[in-house]
Parts: structure tokens; C-alpha cells; sequence
């Protein structure tokens, strides 16, 4: 009987409608009879297409299924294909570091058997994994390198691919024009129908910030109807989203709360986790806004929960030791290639060496002449040598004492932070002892309507004292949080860059700097206003260093409105204000003062090691040294100027 069954599951696998089937239940009836391994993996495959529209958790499961057999049979071809698939599916379940993982995985395989066939695919997942991180110069990057692939091959489905692909990054980068020129080369050439909603929810969103809003809810609209005749329930999921974000802008909160609802309900479906992040995230903003506590809190959570998946510091570290582990390997490969062409040098060299050894035969006359003269070459070296010696030890010596300076600075700064801490962790512990007498007192309380039989009265007691308790334990947090905080920012930094929250990091260095000069001069005050740019992108940088050089800005704005406010009148108001902002594909912060300025014969100079305009014993001259350095190995830019009326402005440029 095993005969005639294999024979029929090879007919219906070989027959084009029944591949088009949108119901998988027969191809798993066909499935649990095969026994040959490559008709497995025919099924498996087909499976997986079926559900790639529909449930990533099943493609995740049946690709676990194409890797047990591929790894039975030890196939190296059949275990990348396999990688490929598990990629995608745990893209889409959000587990960004294993789709990265697996991806780069079959990129080393593709390089090594030279199989250039596989590279679009391979490097357009890459580019979708940083996608899903908001890493976009990194998408960007393995697009560029996709899309060119692809048309060297001449590729058309992955051609197309990269052009939506490229679309979204450059609408997220606000490079409109860019965002629209590709989408409208994948809609002018569309390989498969895949990808084409999206593409329309990339035009809606270009059209929505161009403020073209009729425009943009047709585009949406198309996006719509083509996630639903393709059955694509992750596709529904994102346009359902978008939809309900157009909605919230026009201020129709019942329609948004409709779109993001289908978002969600269209995300679970689909076990497409960002899906449900994004609509659970707006359902609460929504509720949130309307008043409805109850729901926003319902939402929240399920929000909460689906981030914490999604972008965990774990999951950060993870992409970060991958990206590492890439980048070793690129610098591996870049120095075979260089050891290989030094070896082809040398044995030119070779080549070279014979014909002049020939040619010495033959000038033999001139040797002493250049005996000669390479005496004197060697008096020459000898002194050379000594000098550099010299020279040696004198730079070794002015980078210890340089380093001892350096230190002290960091010292400094540390200082200053500790003397900030005592005002910041003085409010939570005056909360948490407040609540704490006034809960012994509602104890003795209690006990008393206990011993009388009011139970109603003793109801109410316990309820306040259940408030109380969570207070002292929100007070609690707070402290742990700040002293916790203290901590990192005492600690020497590692080196290691990390996605950081840019407002969140400017704010607190502006509020330790500020402690600590109310520390020192408790009649200190100053007036501090923030701009702060919503919605800004997390950037990979140091937050140890960075927020060493907010620190540094803030002291020194400080201490400019403190000399100021000594000559002024008592109408002068001290002002400090931090802003930031994106222009030009970067992240601008920029710190300015109204103080007293800085002089302009020498602000050029402000930057230079040990240069400072404090009085002696104030200033090591090292604060803007060390802070433009750190800045600089951001791949930033920091600048100065002053401001009309009196005051300073610094401002940072940081790369995304």
C-alpha cells in the first residue's frame, strides 16, 4: 500500500490548483503518511506558504520540522534553506536576535559556496531584523547591498522587494521624496503580490506627513482591500494600525479605536507580535486620553507585556554580541585578504631583488661610492634613532601626567554628582517616613474600631492603609531607582555602546547638575525649561559618557548664570534650558544659558586641553576636552556660540 500512496502524494504535490489550496488540512493528512524525506520537505514548504499569511506560529513550528530532517541527513544546503524559513518566522514573532542570528548564519554559508543566487534574500532579512530594532542606517545599509545584488542577477521578485523595503526606511527617515521614488518602482514592477499593501501604507504615510490627508486615506484604503484579497492577516494587522494613527491625527477617536482593535485582534491571529505591540500601545493612548481608566489600564498591560518581548535590554545585548560577532568576521576576512596580497608583494619583491642583484653585477664599479654613502645613511639612523628615543620617553611621560589629569576630572564630576544625591533622595524618604507614622497611627486606629464591632469604620482604615503602603512602596522604588542611577553614573564606562533614551538621559544630567550646585549654595535657583522632540528614535551610544558630557554642559551653564547673577542687578533671572530635535539624519541636543559668555578671542579655543576661564583652583581645563572627545568618537559634532543678550549655547550633533 506504501507504493501506491507515495505515487499519489507525488501527483496532487505536482498539480498547480491543488498548491493554491488556501486550506492546509489536506497537505498535513498528506504529511503524517509520507515517509521519504524529500516528500516531506515538498509538503513542509507548502505548508509553510499556506500560513505565512495567516500564523507565524505554525510556520515557526513546521520550520523546527525542516530542520530535524535536514539535520538528520547532515545537509548543509538543506539546513540553510531551513534557517531561512525559521528567520522569517521568527522575525515576524518578533525574536529579533534569533532571526539575525540565523540570517547571518546562511550568509556565511552563501559566501563560502559562492551561491550569489541566495544573497538578496539572505541580506534583505537582515536589513527587515534591523528594521524591527529601528536601527534604519543598518537596514538601509543591507537593503542598498540586497537591491544591488539582485539587479546584477537580474532578480526581479527581490528587486522589487528592496525597493518597498527601501521605501519604508526612508519615509521612517523622513527623506519623503527617496520613501516615494522606490515605492512607486515596486508598485511599477511588482514581482508578486507580497509587499504591495505595504507599499500603499508607505505612500499613505509619506502623503500624511506632506498633510495631503484625502491622499493619504486612499492609499490606506488600497492597502486595506489588498491585505484582504490576499489574506494576509499580518498585513491587515499593520494597514488596520496605520489606519487607526491616521484617524487619531484627524481627531475621530471612535474610528482609530475601531482600526486598532481589528490591529490587535488581526495580530494575534497572525502571531505577529509588533502588530499586537503597536495597536495595543494606541488602544491605550486612546482610552487614555478619553478618560476610560479602566481600559487604558486593560491595555497598557497588554501593551507592556508585548514590548518587554519585543525589546528587552536582553534582546538589545543579544543583537549587540551578534553584530559584534559579524563584525569580527568582516575584519577576518579583510585580513586574509590583506595577508594575501602581502604575500603577493613579497614574492614581487623577490622578482625585484633578483633583477637588482643582476644589476648590481653589472654597476659593480659604483660600489664603493655607495658603500660609501649608506655609512653615512647609517650615521644618519643612528641619530635618528636616538632622537626618537628622546622623543619617546617624553610622550610616555606627558601621557601619564595627562592620564592623572584626566582621572581627576572624572573624580571631579563624581563629586559633584554625590553631593546632588542627598537633595534628590531626600523627598521619596520623607514620603516613605510620613506614611509610615501616619500608618502606626491608623493601626491603633483600626484596633479600636476592631474592639468596638465597626466593621465599616475598620473597612475604611484598611483601605487608607492599603494606599498608604502602596505609596511608601512607589516612594521606596523611587529611591532605589535614584541611588541605582548614582551608581551607573559613578561607575568608569565599559566602553560598550547600548540604545539609550537621548530625553530621558539629558533630563536627569540636568537635574543632578542642578542638585549639586543647590548642594553647594542652597541659595542657588535658576529657572529650567526643556524642549524636548517626541517619538525621537533610541540611539547606540555610551550612557555613561554622554551623560558625562550633559553633566559637564549643565555645570558649566551653572556656573555662568551664577557669575552673571553676582554682577547683575537683582532683576536678572537665571535660565537654563536643554532641547532636542532631529535635522538632517541626526539628533540634535542643544544646551544654552543666558550667563555671562564667553569671550570671543577665545572660544575657539574653549575646546583645547587645559584651557579653561575659570580662576585658578575652579578648573582642570579638561571638562569640554574630555566631552568633545567623547562626542567625537560618537561619531558626533559638538559646537559653540554665544547667544544675543548674553549666554552660551552648545550644541551636539549624534548620527543615528
Amino acid at each position: 500500500m506504501k507504493k501506491p500512496l507515495l505515487f499519489l502524494c507525488f501527483a496532487l504535490l505536482t498539480h498547480g490548483a491543488f498548491a493554491q489550496k488556501k486550506n492546509p488540512d489536506s497537505l498535513k493528512h498528506l504529511l503524517s503518511l509520507a515517509t521519504e524525506d524529500s516528500v516531506r520537505i515538498n509538503l513542509i514548504h507548502q505548508i509553510m506558504r499556506q500560513y505565512s499569511n495567516a500564523n507565524w506560529d505554525s510556520v515557526l513550528r513546521y520550520g523546527n520540522k525542516e530542520m530535524d530532517i535536514a539535520l538528520r541527513q547532515n545537509n548543509e544546503a538543506l539546513i540553510a534553506e531551513a534557517n531561512g524559513d525559521l528567520s522569517k518566522a521568527y522575525y515576524a514573532k518578533g525574536n529579533y536576535p534569533k532571526a539575525l542570528e540565523l540570517s547571518f548564519k546562511n550568509l556565511k554559508y552563501a559566501e563560502s559556496v559562492n551561491n550569489r543566487e541566495k544573497l538578496p534574500d539572505i541580506l534583505n532579512n537582515i536589513g527587515s531584523v534591523y528594521i524591527g530594532q529601528q536601527n534604519y542606517g543598518k537596514a538601509k545599509q543591507y537593503y542598498l547591498r540586497a537591491r544591488k545584488m539582485a539587479l546584477e542577477l537580474k532578480d526581479k521578485q527581490y528587486s522589487s522587494f528592496t525597493a518597498a523595503n527601501l521605501a519604508n526606511v526612508y519615509e521612517k527617515l523622513n527623506k519623503l521624496d527617496s520613501a516615494k521614488y522606490y515605492a512607486n518602482i515596486m508598485l511599477a514592477q511588482p514581482a508578486v503580490g507580497y509587499n504591495i499593501a505595504n507599499t500603499y501604507v508607505i505612500l499613505g504615510d509619506v502623503e500624511l506627513k506632506r498633510g495631503q490627508h484625502q491622499l493619504a486615506a486612499a492609499y490606506f484604503n488600497l492597502a486595506y482591500k489588498k491585505s484582504e484579497e490576499l489574506g494576509s492577516l499580518r498585513d491587515l494587522s499593520s494597514v488596520s494600525v496605520r489606519i487607526a494613527n491616521y484617524y487619531q491625527q484627524l481627531n475621530k477617536r471612535d474610528s482609530a479605536v475601531y482600526f486598532a482593535y481589528r490591529g490587535m485582534v488581526y495580530g494575534r491571529k497572525a502571531g505577529y507580535n509588533k502588530g499586537v505591540y503597536e495597536s495595543t500601545e494606541l488602544l491605550y493612548k486612546l482610552y487614555d486620553s478619553a478618560g476610560r481608566s479602566d481600559s487604558a489600564f486593560k491595555y497598557l498591560k497588554l501593551s507592556s507585556a508585548v514590548k518587554d518581548s519585543l525589546y528587552n535590554v536582553a534582546r538589545f545585548r543579544e543583537i549587540d554580541a551578534i553584530n559584534a560577532a559579524e563584525e569580527q568576521r568582516l575584519k577576518e576576512i579583510a585580513a586574509a585578504r590583506k595577508s594575501y596580497q602581502k604575500k603577493m608583494g613579497f614574492t614581487l619583491l623577490g622578482l625585484g631583488l633578483a633583477l637588482l642583484t643582476f644589476g648590481g653585477v653589472l654597476l659593480y664599479r659604483n660600489s664603493q661610492i655607495k658603500k660609501k654613502a649608506y655609512e653615512t645613511l647609517e650615521q644618519q639612523k643612528r641619530e635618528t634613532e636616538s632622537q626618537k628615543d628622546l622623543a619617546e620617553q617624553a610622550l610616555q611621560q606627558l601621557q601619564v601626567t595627562q592620564a592623572q589629569l584626566i582621572q581627576s576630572e572624572k573624580m571631579a564630576s563624581l563629586g559633584e554628582l554625590t553631593a546632588g544625591i542627598a537633595h534628590e533622595i531626600q523627598n521619596p524618604l520623607n514620603f516613605i517616613n510620613n506614611f509610615s507614622e501616619v500608618n502606626t497611627e491608623l493601626l491603633d486606629e483600626l484596633e479600636i474600631e476592631i474592639n468596638r464591632g465597626d466593621l465599616e469604620e475598620a473597612k475604611g482604615i484598611l483601605s487608607d492603609l492599603k494606599q498608604n503602603e502602596e505609596r511608601v512602596g512607589h516612594h521606596g522604588k523611587r529611591a532605589d531607582a535614584i541611588v541605582k542611577g548614582m551608581l551607573q553614573h559613578s561607575r568608569s564606562s565599559a566602553g560598550t555602546k547600548e540604545l539609550s533614551v537621548v530625553n530621558a538621559l539629558v533630563d536627569e544630567a540636568m537635574k543632578l547638575a542642578f542638585h549639586g550646585i543647590r548642594a553647594k549654595d542652597n541659595t542657588f535657583n535658576a529657572e529650567l525649561l526643556t524642549h524636548f522632540a517626541e517619538d525621537l528614535p533610541l540611539v547606540n551610544l555610551m550612557p555613561q559618557d554622554m551623560t558625562r558630557v550633559f553633566l559637564n554642559l549643565f555645570n558649566n551653564a551653572f556656573y555662568a548664570v551664577t557669575e552673571r547673577g553676582k554682577r547683575e542687578s537683582s532683576d536678572y533671572r537665571p535660565v537654563v534650558t536643554a532641547e532636542t530635535s532631529l535635522a538632517n539624519d541626526k539628533l540634535q541636543i542643544l544646551v544654552k544659558d543666558n550667563g555671562t559668555g564667553i569671550p570671543e578671542g577665545i572660544v575657539d579655543k574653549i575646546m583645547q586641553p587645559f584651557f579653561t576661564t575659570k580662576p585658578t583652583g575652579e578648573g582642570t581645563g579638561l571638562g569640554l576636552s574630555l566631552s568633545y572627545d567623547i562626542v567625537k568618537a560618537h561619531g558626533g559634532e559638538i559646537t559653540v556660540r554665544n547667544l544675543d543678550g548674553g549666554g552660551t549655547a552648545f550644541l551636539i550633533s549624534l548620527p543615528l
